[in-house]
């Protein structure tokens, strides 16, 4: 029985970071989409920042216990809301479910962002950072109702993050904008670029589909501090 169990586990686990595996995060997020009542939801694709420079400069055991460090943050997302995974190498999916609002679920993303700014990794030369991690998020809802859609939007929303460069670093520049309003503000176009975002910003446009955010140190810290009401 106990060996069954280990195997079992071995199956289902990432064994470095002890998140379940992609193959099991689809298996149980598809039974959560199955079910008829399922709240607000969101899908989250998140991948280490200069991860491939922490490795080549500090090894890779290092590299592995930064994973682990990511993946003990991420865990606490586990429970009954939320779904944390290891999909490959140094990225990771997150679900998020039975919200009762959008406004929830960006409280929580805010809390989880805070929550690794207070809480900086002590490299093997004692300097202290922020762990560092670009991140898209795709909301459940509007024609994103299956994993594999859900995860591609979220997924691409991540690669527009990667690729949008230092520009996003902008955003706090933006007076009274809060992370956790563009993270709920919803509507039917994807923003694929800072100047695209600022467009959108000074139309006062209301809502956007997939909003991505990324680099997680002091200058996105100052724009999650900053509020304005809710859209309606």
């Amino acid at each position: 029985v106990q060996e069954k169990k280990r195997l079992e586990h071995e199956r289902d686990y990432d064994s470095l970071t002890g998140l379940c595996n992609l193959d099991t995060f689809r298996k149980e997020v598809e039974n959560i989409l199955d079910e008829k009542d399922i709240g607000q939801c969101a899908m989250i694709m998140l991948d280490l920042d200069s991860f491939k420079g922490i490795n080549d400069r500090f090894g890779h055991d290092w590299g592995d216990e930064y994973l682990r460090v990511c993946a003990g943050f991420l865990t606490e997302f586990n429970g009954e809301h939320g779904l944390a995974a290891r999909r490959s190498g140094d990225e990771f999916c997150l679900f998020l479910h039975h919200y009762k609002t959008k406004q929830e679920i960006a409280n929580d993303m805010e809390e989880f962002y805070s929550c690794l700014q207070q809480n900086p990794v002590v490299f093997p030369d004692q300097s202290r950072k922020t762990l560092e991690i670009s991140s898209g998020l795709a909301w459940y809802g509007g024609g994103l109702n299956e994993f594999q859609t859900l995860l591609k939007a979220a997924d691409y929303a991540l690669y527009d993050a990667k690729n949008s460069g230092k520009r996003i670093m902008e955003l706090p520049r933006l007076p009274k904008m809060s992370l956790a309003k563009l993270i709920l503000m919803r509507q039917s176009f994807i923003c694929r670029s800072m100047k695209e975002l600022l467009r959108w910003i000074r139309r006062q446009v209301s809502q956007i589909t997939i909003i991505h955010f990324m680099n997680l140190g002091s200058c996105t810290m100052t724009l999650l501090r900053k509020r304005i009401p809710t859209p309606r």
